[in-house]
């Protein structure tokens, strides 16, 4: 999952919670509850995006068949591909790039708001020194003519020394702040100025950070009122809201919300409203879950080849016609191994394997090679219009050069199938991209698979210059003794031969499923 997936989702989490609260719960008199909903929303909405839970069901549950369907709706993740681009070797030189640009304004970000709090927390540090403070069973009273007191931090309580305790108000305000001290509701707002720093990004996070403030305040001023002295306690709050100094990380008596405050005093509270209004809560969750954490695993043909101790092959219900460039050939090698191995031996090989089961899952092959020749690079993209392919797999194998060291040359540890997909046409490039996603799960069965790849700049020609979805396949890394070891034996090249089928047929069943088709249509996608 990319980066940029993750943080779109953990944003759309938090923006439905937050949309809820503000719909149903804000401004109502459920205080305590409104506090813990949205602590709580904080952290789903930072951890759910991270869950993919795979819900897979056997063919023929009528039942599993509803839940599947119902899953596969309402899941984001249905549709997610994960996807990089591959850049060219000129732009690894380069610190100049937008990916690197977003990292820079990232860590500006991050850096202004960790300044921000260490200067809060310094200040409070600085104040419980300068001034004297009595231990009151466990709790510090200091006692400051510091601007924006009273306020309490953790278990210490700044007092302001123009204030009272023997009048009505002074006795008001400190049961205020001690119930702030008593309730942990610094420990709230760090938790969430430290969610804030780290994704500040989300803007739904600040707007959480300052409801926990309100509702903190909602909460305390309950405490401190009694029923019939809220009119004196909501007139108090009037007169001594002043402009003064705060620290955004303390709880202040003098806070902002004076309104809201004054509202939630005088209000009566709705019984009946409030109970349905946070029961609704909880299938809001359940169906945020599914949507997000879950995703339906639709039963494929490698699955079942698992489960039985002979393949069985699933055909689709018409033909299509599929492409195989063997890449290379000639007197163009390909990468080659310390050891003789050659590329384009090894494409041919797979090339072959493809072609001999294909007839099993109702798939027409047409080669661009079936022998050690060299079509040119435009001859071979001409021949998927000629043959009006439906669909275009090259197969290559990679090689990754020698590193440089102070001892010498060391092989490069690059290993892995890699699977690419165009940059530049734009015509075929989501079709493309899931193409590569349903083959990519087959091979992942029994080899490592990275994620989809594009070359940014340069291109290739055979996956540009094509009217149809078309992959290239890195069938591992030729230079690397472990991959040339496994794709070096016919049956690992039988194996993946059949996955690459396997995933072209899981491709064009979804195709055909999601157009409502009884005919391939690829090219009309």
């Amino acid at each position: 999952m990319t980066l940029l997936l993750l943080i779109a989702k953990m944003i759309v989490c938090s923006a439905i919670f937050y949309e809820y609260y503000w719909l149903f719960l804000r401004n109502k008199k459920f205080h305590p509850y409104n506090r813990f909903y949205l602590l709580g929303a904080a952290s789903l909405s930072i951890l759910v995006p991270f869950i993919r839970i795979p819900i897979s069901f056997e063919p023929g549950n009528t039942t599993g068949l509803i839940v599947y369907r119902s899953i596969e709706t309402i899941s984001v993740n249905y549709w997610e591909n994960e996807f990089v681009e591959n850049p060219s070797p000129n732009t690894l030189k380069s610190w100049f790039t937008i990916e690197n640009s977003l990292y820079v304004v990232y860590a500006i970000g991050f850096l202004v708001l960790l300044y921000l709090l260490l200067r809060a927390i310094f200040y409070i540090r600085n104040i419980s020194k300068a001034y004297p403070y009595e231990s009151i069973g466990g709790l510090k009273l200091y006692h400051t003519t510091e601007p924006g007191t009273p306020f309490s931090f953790f278990r210490s309580i700044f007092w302001n020394s123009h204030l009272s305790f023997t009048t009505k108000e002074g006795q008001q305000i400190f049961r205020h702040e001690l119930f702030h001290v008593k309730q942990r509701h610094s420990a709230d707002i760090l938790f969430l100025e430290c969610i804030c720093l780290f994704f500040w990004i989300n803007p739904i996070f600040h707007l959480i950070k300052k409801e926990i403030k309100a509702i903190h305040e909602f909460l305390a001023d309950q405490h401190a009122v009694s029923d019939n002295n809220q009119y004196e306690y909501a007139e108090l709050l009037v007169l001594q809201s002043i402009n003064a100094k705060k620290n955004y990380i303390s709880n202040y008596f003098f806070q902002t919300h004076i309104k809201r405050r004054i509202a939630m005093i005088t209000q009566f509270k709705n019984k009946n409203y409030s109970y349905w209004t946070r029961l609704m809560v909880l299938p809001l969750t359940i169906l945020l879950f599914c949507a997000v954490a879950l995703y339906a695993k639709n039963p494929t043909p490698s699955n079942i080849k698992k489960e039985s101790s002979q393949p069985i092959p699933q055909p689709l219900p018409a033909p299509i016609t599929v492409l195989i460039d063997a890449g290379h050939g000639g007197t163009d090698e390909g990468a080659k191994s310390d050891n003789g191995l050659l590329e384009k031996d090894f494409t041919l090989a797979i090339a072959k394997q493809i072609k001999q089961h294909a007839a099993a899952y109702n798939i027409n092959i047409l080669m661009t090679r079936e022998d050690d020749t060299y079509p040119a690079i435009k001859e071979r993209a001409t021949m998927a219009t000629t043959f009006k392919a439906d669909l275009i797999i090259a197969v290559h194998v990679a090689g990754a050069a020698k590193i440089k060291t102070d001892a010498g040359y060391i092989p490069n540890p690059a290993n892995g199938f890699d699977i690419y997909v165009t940059n530049k046409n734009q015509q075929t490039v989501g079709q493309s991209k899931i193409l590569g996603q349903e083959i990519a799960k087959q091979i992942n069965s029994f080899y490592t698979v990275g994620a989809i790849k594009q070359r940014k700049e340069n291109g290739i020609w055979m996956l540009d210059a094509v009217p149809c979805p078309a992959v290239l396949i890195e069938c591992g890394y030729i230079t690397n003794e472990k991959d040339a070891a496994f794709i070096g034996k016919t049956e690992n090249q039988e194996k993946i031969a059949k996955s690459i089928l396997e995933g072209i047929v899981s491709y064009q069943s979804g195709l055909i499923k999601s157009k409502g088709e009884t005919t391939p249509g690829t090219k009309r996608v």
